[in-house]
């Protein structure tokens, strides 16, 4: 249940995670060089004393004397050599880009003598010029010693630490094994994981500036190393918490070949989404940064985020409390996260687990890690995270934890039925009872289960894996163990004992780098590592010595071999070492073996169950609950190929504008990489690109050019004034992968930039207003000329989108010119033939007369040499405009200023409204699809109060009226429609507070979607074509725990002021079952995704009710696509759904009236009945159709409605896809 290991991931990272203070890509196989025997005499011609010349000129260090009488011995002299440039500062035109190497040169030597500045943190602290590394060396070393090196990244949560941190100090390790140590800084927090599409653009990556620091340090090594006496071929990469998520990150990122050897986790997890950010969340998070904290325009804004301030990206206390601060989709531990890798598909393709799996990564020994009490540091900080959670939490805490991070009561007594709660209480009483479960769901759920995971995985591809759990209870001295300082921190702790603390997270540190303290103790700031690791004193010989000895000499042993227990290493006083094997090297423990490091030192093996609470090691039925799982819930059964970006017509721009599209005119003989999202087209608000003309392909990656394979092209939905081809909802992986089909998606240009006209443009071009379907018309026209080259058959081509997307598949099918472009469709939630979607000339050319004089500051439409130089911004509609009555003009439609934006009926391209073409027969003839979702009106009234001035958000019965009025302008019509609705059945099923929504709902749903789908249908199966009609109804579609949420005015699921409940099978509800688009990510219940809520939680395992109708209704399509039936085609359809037999919409003479699929829980033929009973009707009735298809909505004087209401202004709100 993977969504549980990332909930727990988002508690702890929140609290620190610190110490305390697409193109293929192949698998790089490094093994170790064994090397000669190692000694303290160096064999070749000693080094100036003190002194090394690196690539940039001669450097000194400082000297650590030999010193035998401390608690960890110096045995032999150190040099150390503090801050040395790695790369040029991160500052100015170089924030937010890859490091630059480092080029300044000297002759003289530098002394490098000083510890750094680190890099700034969360906090404000440090300097952006902060990209340092430090060298430990044996003092006798000399270039021709070849030492094994081992690298060291710090962890912080990736927004704290410093590499010179006395924690670090790589002396007793480069002393005691004849090693060389190289610890290093790299940029934090939002200054080294900002991420945007402008910087992705700018440097080909995005959001990993952190880790190409380290990359840069790690080349460093390979270019200097030597001059130091290491040897480059022999780098062990070693980290802990954040440092360790590093070094996954360097095995799974294939730039990272080659700069190390062998690496050892340190309390690592391998695949939590809040650790690995995705780049919509990444890009959210940064344009709140640029916008709240900086002020900039947006994270796109580089100018002015590179030259503001550095304290300008520190955040402001307690924001995560402040509603008044805190956005809208602040996560459960904003503003902590996202900061973190980004996997933006360039230097980091995939989460590091998934790239493992496939093999894609680069294979080293590696030694996986974990503390048994990984856990209980991070419950002692759930009072900063979760609201309401106290230090000492009981178990209604947890259950308040669980639910916070888990959002589905079904999944909180999921994660509890997995741990013997009762047990927690007998064992540490009720008092500790909930801060121990909690603990060691935290320690499974983050550390232990991924680690096993990761071990296995990288086993599985034939790896070496090594798997420890170091457990050294009870780790502090008896006269500290039971000190609680109430909420007065202790040992980086509070209200908590040390003994409760265990073996906790970053406990190993000390150990492994040798760090016994000779200083005292304050009681007023005790450093928990002194308080065990120096008092009482611990002398050399004694368990703890003998542990540090035992680990410091294994790691040591992976830089020099690759083995924890292999030559070519120095380890005084020759401890004796375990024969550690790999994770599954003793056939007899299949579960896999591990080993225990602490007081004793043994081979153990993994358990399916544990005496839970008193586990050491997670338990393999445990780790199934928090498992990644590449099962995911929508598998991708094959590798798919994905093109972003392809140009298919020249941009739009300047001479170009209002213009029919060009073909794309640039050649090229290279490769190009085509692996960036565009930018979409200019939308409503002004954002987006005039140079947009993009297309995205996503292929079978085995596909060839003779493969042949049908091609299914989309057209997004949005009004026809919003949308992005390129949007996560419309990604065709899961369609190519699951029925080995070819998916295209297009961009078009948008609102005015997509369907101006005038009489100018059209003596121009010939046709005018209907630039956006060109555009998706020259798109087709590239798929018949360059799909082949994918495999795809240019002579199987579906065509089909939702709402505008759908308008637009019917404009198609009445264009005369896009004949042979396409030869099925599937028009979901379409209207054939409302005015105000297809313009009458004279309506489109009074707007853009009313846009080119008031909003451009041209003379009129016809002044194309104007509008063509005004910059894009002039275009973009001001705020309230609608509401406005000096603004608005007097003319303004019922929905102005989102439309008069459509197709305009020019008599050129576009005859008349598409049903009148298809009635007259002059149409595309096709087999087509044409279907609706149950609720198509909900969505819309939930934004009346942004549309009609005087509607409140919840209508009542005489808002209805308004509505009505408003748009038929006539009181007769108006007493005609209400006589078609039950009105008195919508209190008595509703209720009176709700029956006005309803009412208006369904009116809605009937007039712009029910009735004109059924015309079209009717009007094509009257020519004689093949028609099959849907009904798509889930409800209830949302799941039970999120149904009833309300929160008033707040948006929730893109609506506000409704319930998920009201809204039911809403317009576009069915995007994500056509594109399989199950989500795996965790949600913030400050913004969810509406799509997300239903289509991941809780867990749609593959065979469930969601995933059978996905099934079904993704294969119809792609029948559809080869073979122009939905049923009975060849397409490919695992898990091979039992599909119905769909007739078309005339099929059956025993229902005249028509007949459609009602597609849902239930899947049968249902006939359109003449009278059906509202307010719970599924399917539109035929009496209720006869009035709507002869009352179209008129145009009426908005300016006169402004003037004589007193309704407050209201902004207008998207609020679901149109």
């Amino acid at each position: 249940m993977r969504f549980l290991a990332g909930a727990f991931a988002a508690l702890a990272l929140s609290i620190g995670l610190s110490g305390c203070s697409s193109s293929k890509s192949t698998t790089t196989t490094t093994t170790p060089k064994p090397s000669g025997s190692q000694s303290n005499t160096a064999t070749g011609a000693p080094l100036p004393k003190g002194e090394v010349g690196i690539q940039n000129g001669p450097i000194s260090g400082l000297t650590v004397p030999k010193n035998t009488t401390k608690q960890q011995p110096i045995i032999q002299d150190v040099e150390v050599f503090y801050g040395i440039p790695f790369a040029k500062s991160p500052v100015g035109d170089l924030r937010f880009k890859a490091p630059q190497e480092y080029d300044e040169q000297w002759s003289s030597a530098k002394k490098m003598i000083t510890k750094s500045n680190h890099c700034p943190d969360k906090y404000g602290r440090g300097n952006e010029d902060c990209l340092y590394l430090n060298v430990f060396r044996p003092a006798n070393a000399t270039t021709d010693s070849k030492l094994p090196v081992m690298a060291w990244i710090f962890g912080g949560g990736f927004v704290d630490g410093d590499a010179a941190d006395s924690d670090y100090d790589g002396s007793a390790l480069a002393s005691q094994h004849n090693v060389i140590v190289v610890s290093m800084n790299y940029r934090l927090g939002d200054l080294g994981y900002f991420a945007s599409p402008a910087s992705l653009q700018q440097e080909g990556t995005t959001g990993n500036w952190g880790q190409m620091d380290q990359q840069m340090a790690l080349k460093w090594i390979q270019r200097n190393i030597g001059a130091f006496g290491g040897d480059e071929d022999r780098v062990l990469l070693f980290g802990e918490s954040a440092g360790a998520f590093s070094v996954v990150w360097h095995i799974a990122a294939p730039s990272s070949a080659g700069l190390f050897h062998s690496a050892v986790l340190e309390s690592s997890t391998s695949h939590t989404d809040i650790f690995f950010q995705q780049p919509d969340d990444a890009y959210r998070y940064y344009d709140w940064v640029a916008q709240e904290l900086v002020g900039c325009k947006d994270a796109n804004d580089m100018d002015c985020l590179r030259k503001a301030d550095a304290s300008k990206f520190t955040l402001p206390k307690n924001v995560r409390f402040d509603p008044e601060k805190c956005p809208e989709w602040g996560s459960p531990i904003f503003p902590m996260m996202p900061v973190g890798p980004c996997i933006d598909g360039k230097i980091l393709p995939d989460i590091p687990l998934n790239m493992v799996k496939k093999g894609k990564f680069n294979k080293v020994p590696t030694i996986v890690g974990t503390n048994r009490d990984e856990g209980t540091a991070f419950v002692a900080g759930l009072s900063g995270v979760v609201p309401g959670v106290p230090r000492q939490p009981d178990m209604d805490d947890v259950n308040t934890l669980l639910f916070y991070m888990l959002q589905n009561e079904t999944a909180v007594n999921e994660a509890l039925a997995s741990y013997p709660v009762a047990d927690y209480a007998t064992t540490y009483g009720a008092d500790s009872q909930g801060f121990e479960l909690a603990s060691e769901m935290i320690r499974d759920a983050i550390f232990h289960c991924p680690s096993q995971e990761l071990a296995q995985a990288i086993t599985d591809q034939g790896g070496d894996a090594y798997v420890y759990l170091f457990n050294m209870d009870p780790i502090f001295p008896k006269w500290v163990d039971k000190i609680n300082t109430g909420d007065k921190p202790l040992f980086g702790f509070g209200n908590f004992t040390p003994e409760q603390m265990g073996t906790f997270h970053t406990a190993e540190i000390p150990f492994v780098f040798k760090r016994f303290e000779d200083h005292g103790v304050t009681m007023k700031d005790p450093n928990m590592y002194e308080v065990y690791m120096g008092h009482p004193p611990r002398n050399p010989g004694d368990v703890y010595h003998e542990v540090s000895d035992q680990i410091s000499c294994m790691w040591a042993s992976m830089a020099a071999s690759g083995k924890p227990n292999g030559d070519g290493v120095v380890c005084p006083p020759h401890p004796d070492l375990p024969d550690w094997g790999t994770y599954l090297g003793n056939p007899s423990n299949s579960l896999g073996q591990y080993l225990h490091l602490g007081r004793d030192v043994k081979m153990d093996p993994l358990a399916q169950t544990n005496a839970y609470p008193h586990s050491e090691f997670a338990s393999k039925d445990v780790c199934v609950l928090y498992s990644a799982n590449l099962t995911y819930q929508q598998p991708i059964i094959q590798d798919v190929e994905i093109f972003y970006g392809i140009p298919f017509a020249d941009p739009p721009v300047r001479d170009l504008r209002f213009r029919a599209p060009h073909e794309f005119s640039d050649t090229w003989s290279s490769p190009k990489l085509m692996d960036t999202k565009k930018s979409p087209c200019v939308n409503s608000g002004g954002k987006g690109d005039e140079d947009c003309l993009y297309l995205n392909v996503f292929r079978p990656a085995n596909a060839t050019a003779n493969s042949s394979l049908p091609v299914m092209a989309w057209i997004f939905g949005g009004g026809l004034v919003n949308g992005d081809a390129a949007d996560s909802n419309y990604d065709g992986s899961a369609l190519a992968s699951q029925h080995n089909v070819i998916v295209v998606t297009m961009n078009y240009r948008l609102g005015t930039f997509g369907y101006f006209a005038s009489d100018s443009s059209m003596g121009e071009e010939g046709t005018t207003g209907n630039w956006g379907q060109m555009d998706q018309q020259m798109a087709l026209k590239w798929i018949q000329k360059n799909i082949g080259a994918f495999g795809g058959d240019k002579d199987r081509v579906l065509l089909f989108g939702e709402s505008a997307g759908a308008f637009s598949v019917v404009w198609h099918i009445a264009a005369p010119s896009s004949a042979g472009l396409f030869h099925s469709a599937v028009l979901e939630s379409s209207t054939s033939h409302t005015d105000i979607f297809f313009q009458q000339p004279d309506d489109a050319y009074r707007y853009y007369d009313w846009v080119a004089q008031e909003l451009v500051g041209c003379k009129d439409a016809n002044d194309m040499d104007c509008l063509r130089k005004a910059d894009a911004s002039k275009f973009t509609l001001p705020k309230d405009v609608r509401f406005n009555a000096s603004i608005a003009p007097e003319w303004g439609s019922p929905i102005f200023p989102m439309m008069p934006v459509g197709p305009c009926i020019d008599g050129s391209i576009l005859l008349d409204t598409p049903l009148n073409v298809v009635k007259a027969g002059k149409h595309n003839k096709v087999p087509t699809i044409v279907g609706v979702n149950r609720d198509e009106g909900t969505g819309f009234v939930a934004a009346l109060s942004g549309v009609m001035p005087g509607i409140p958000k919840q209508p009542t019965l005489s808002d209805v009226r308004k509505i009505l009025f408003y748009v038929l302008q006539n009181e007769t019509a108006i007493d005609e429609a209400l006589g078609q609705y039950a009105l008195d059945n919508y209190d008595d099923v509703y209720g009176e507070v709700n029956q006005g929504f309803e009412l208006a709902s369904e009116m809605i749903r009937d007039a712009i979607f029910h009735c004109p789908s059924r015309a079209f249908a009717k009007a094509l199966s009257e020519q004689g074509d093949d028609a099959y009609v849907y009904l798509f109804n889930m409800n209830p579609i949302f799941p039970k725990w999120i149904q009833e949420i309300n929160t008033g005015d707040q948006p929730m699921f893109g609506f506000g002021n409704f319930t998920p409940e009201q809204m039911g099978t809403f317009h576009s509800a069915e995007i994500p079952f056509v594109f399989k688009r199950f989500e795996e990510r965790s949600m913030s219940l400050l913004e969810i995704n509406m799509y997300q809520a239903y289509m991941g939680h809780p867990p749609r395992e593959p065979g469930d009710a969601f995933h059978g109708v996905s099934d079904k209704m993704s294969c119809m399509w792609a029948n559809m696509a080869y073979s122009g039936k939905p049923v009975g085609g060849d397409a490919v359809c695992p898990p091979n759904p039992e599909l119905p037999d769909w007739g078309t919409y005339m099929a059956n003479s025993s229902n005249p009236l028509g007949q459609y699929l009602h597609l849902g829980r239930s899947v049968e033929m249902m006939p359109v009945k003449k009278s059906v009973y509202y307010p719970v009707s599924e399917f539109v009735s035929s009496d209720k159709c006869d009035f709507w298809d002869a009352h179209d909505f008129v145009f009426h004087n908005l300016r006169a409605d402004l003037e004589s209401t007193t309704t407050t202004t209201a902004t207008i709100r998207p609020t679901v896809i149109v």
